[in-house]
């Protein structure tokens, strides 16, 4: 709480009066509820949890919705972003998928770097085994770049274990379906930069290395030099081996007299019929699709003529095809420019695409059963992104915070970045001021301030959430490896290293077992969108000297696939055997890290290992082993960002409360001493001690 008083006491003067409503009270302009409203929204989030019942089930169907590098802030920041839309405060409302009932957390080092990127971190979630920074497909004796080792050493994925049993398959991206998070669902490349035959160096295509031919942006499936159908311009095409994947795979379909369609714009892909229409190749732009943001403001042609779909809506079309398989089917879906925008230090354009995403996931919940159907969302890595300050609650969360000034007298956005392009110095040294008349901070463009100059912003390390509903969605429920999440989805789905288990063997023998993998795999479901704007390498990640690595650790032991298979196999078969403990507790201990996120967690974790002669990565702190995790929103009734005397009251008075204000409800400001009366809040410990139980508080400090 110390270094407070002054921030807080000069907002608070300039709050006014508390002015009573009907069911609650108005501080300033932010409406709270009485308090009575706090104690009834916990008791109804209780009884919900005590009446979930985890579906044990298998899965017929498996949905995986990747947020690519949304980490907890940057959910967090959404859900107020979204709320703000809808012209409310924000902090109070929820995402789509923050309301699944099961919970965990992903631990996301690549086997070489602490801090990832997505193409290890993808073959982690994809296929069950974590790898290197950079390679795709392939388990972590491979190096970056070195194209003779991949031989021997490819890894399967969840979707080549699906097909294998007889579901269908579908991609939904928007990015390049060459890109590294998609492509390892079926790439086995030692570089993710190798998306297409130009982009490989000469000693790697003459060793044998295979280029990425299911999938990619248009520019990957056309010969060089054709013209791209929206733009007319030939560079765009980038195949240098004279292959037409597009035409293949019609001439294909029509070989085998299957019903395959190929689309490239919003028209085509809004004229499709489901009904006759099995096989879906979709590739909407030549590169990246548009930022949600500009996708929206394209529906002028004269922004983009040709125009695309939005990702829930390439969701739902890709989900009515699939579900006509009576086998059930493996649909993985990725909001992948939330990333990009990240890179770039554009908050306000990632966060669009985060909200974008979570109406896809709302709109996969809407048309399947959680009886049937295991729907996971999660993130393959974070962002060096934080929500800072402490902005007043209701104020703009792509804005200025509106309280304080930084120690140089000059104000500064909410949200802000550790590094990237967002870091300006001024010829006189100062920090760009960003309440002058030309700067816009709402501005979709603007690039929020950044503390280390890079050209484009980096990933972060720590765990990101895990969220899950239908069946076995229950497994997702403490601190997982990442790697851990392909297998609970094999496990729940009855495929691959889990589809001979004496329960999958029983719904196979069922239902037929399919094994034409091969056709299953040539005629699967693929929407594959993306957009013209970046050729050949992947300049978000790939070309910068300060992010680009090839040289391994000399350190690090690489564990061999087996090693995390059979981990994952026990980890699975640990969580199985956790039963809840509905007995009533004798007992409460709560222990309180006071300032301990999710950063702080991961951070520790990792010294504490490397305090006794490890890596750290892979280790655990004491409480990552509790059996059950979730997340707490801090916000306080007036502050987005809070202090410790509101949350304090939170938690242990079940009451929120405003900033600075302690075991007292928000109809006290800090400093209205004559307010408090009749306005405290009691706490767990006199609850208990009314209860007759002993108590005792100890503080380190």
């Amino acid at each position: 709480m110390t270094g407070q008083t002054t921030i807080t006491l000069s907002f608070s003067l300039s709050l006014g009066a508390v002015q009573t409503g009907s069911l609650g009270l108005y501080v300033g302009n932010v409406y709270t509820p009485d308090p009575v409203y706090w104690s009834n929204l916990a008791h109804k989030e209780l009884q919900q949890a005590l009446s979930h019942q985890p579906v044990v089930r298998r899965a017929k169907n498996v949905i995986l919705f990747v947020g690519d590098g949304m980490g907890v802030s940057t959910v967090t920041a959404a859900r107020i972003y979204k709320g703000q839309l809808r012209n409310r405060t924000g902090e109070e409302g929820l995402l789509f998928f923050e309301t699944f009932p099961n919970i965990g957390m992903a631990k996301t080092y690549n086997v070489d770097k602490q801090t990832p990127d997505s193409a290890g971190t993808a073959t982690a979630f994809l296929c069950g085994v974590k790898s290197n920074y950079g390679v795709i497909g392939l388990d972590a004796s491979v190096q970056r770049g070195n194209c003779t080792a991949q031989k021997g050493h490819e890894l399967t994925s969840v979707m080549d274990w699906s097909l294998k049993a007889g579901k269908a398959v579908g991609i939904v991206t928007t990015t390049r379906i060459t890109h590294a998070t998609p492509a390892a669902a079926y790439a086995h490349v030692a570089d993710r930069a190798w998306e297409g035959d130009r982009d490989m160096p000469a000693t790697a295509a003459s060793q044998g290395c295979k280029d990425v031919i299911l999938g990619g942006g248009r520019q990957y499936f056309m010969p060089a030099g054709t013209p791209d159908p929206e733009t007319g311009t030939p560079e765009a095409s980038s195949r240098p081996d004279g292959r037409d994947l597009i035409q293949e795979w019609l001439k294909d379909k029509a070989e085998r007299r299957l019903k395959g369609q190929y689309v490239w714009n919003a028209s085509s892909f809004y004229d499709v019929d489901v009904d006759n229409t099995d096989y879906l190749l979709g590739l909407f732009e030549a590169s990246h699709m548009n930022y949600e943001y500009f996708r929206v403001a394209a529906h002028d042609p004269a922004q983009d003529e040709a125009g695309e779909p939005s990702l829930a809506e390439m969701t739902v079309k890709a989900l009515r095809i699939l579900q006509k398989e009576p086998r059930g089917y493996f649909l993985f879906v990725e909001g992948g420019r939330i990333d990009h925008a990240h890179h770039g230090n554009r908050a306000k354009l990632s966060l669009a695409d985060a909200v974008a995403f979570d109406h896809a996931v709302q709109a996969a919940a809407e048309m399947t059963q959680a009886d049937d159907t295991l729907i996971v969302v999660t993130a393959d890595h974070s962002h060096a992104f934080i929500i800072a300050g402490y902005p007043s609650r209701g104020n703009s969360i792509t804005g200025e915070e509106d309280v304080s000034l930084g120690s140089d007298r000059l104000p500064y956005t909410t949200l802000l970045y550790g590094n990237g392009p967002g870091y300006a110095v001024y010829q006189n040294g100062s920090r760009e001021d960003v309440s002058q008349p030309h700067v816009d901070v709402e501005d979709v463009y603007y690039r929020q301030q950044a503390a280390v100059p890079l050209s484009s912003e980096t990933h972060a390390g720590e765990d990101v959430p895990i969220y899950a509903s239908g069946p076995m969605g229950h497994l997702f429920h403490a601190t997982h490896e990442q790697h851990y999440i392909a297998h609970v989805i094999a496990y729940a789905s009855c495929v691959g290293i889990y589809a001979n288990e004496a329960e999958c063997r029983d719904i196979s023998s069922s239902a037929g077992q399919w094994t034409g993998t091969t056709l299953r795999k040539r005629s699967s479901v693929l929407e594959l969108p993306t957009r013209l704007e970046l050729l050949a390498l992947d300049k978000l990640h790939c070309v910068n000297p300060e992010v680009w690595f090839y040289e391994p650790s000399c350190d690090v032991t690489f564990p061999e696939p087996t090693f995390w298979k059979n981990s994952a196999r026990e980890a699975i078969k640990k969580s199985v055997e956790t039963k809840p403990i509905v007995a009533v507790a004798k007992n409460v201990i709560l222990f309180l890290g006071d300032g301990m996120g999710i950063q702080t967690v991961t951070a520790a974790r990792i010294l504490a290992g490397q305090m006794k002669n490890n890596t750290g990565e892979e280790g655990m702190l004491s409480f990552d082993n509790f059996q059950h995790v979730g997340l707490s929103k801090t916000y306080n009734v007036d502050h987005q960002t809070p202090d410790s005397a509101g949350t304090g009251t939170a938690y242990l008075c079940g009451v929120k409360t405003n900033m600075g204000i302690i075991g007292m409800d928000a109809g006290v400001l800090l400093g209205q001493c004559d307010n408090s009366t009749g306005r405290e809040a009691t706490s767990i410990l006199r609850w208990s001690h009314e209860a007759g139980k002993s108590t005792y508080v100890s503080v380190i400090v």
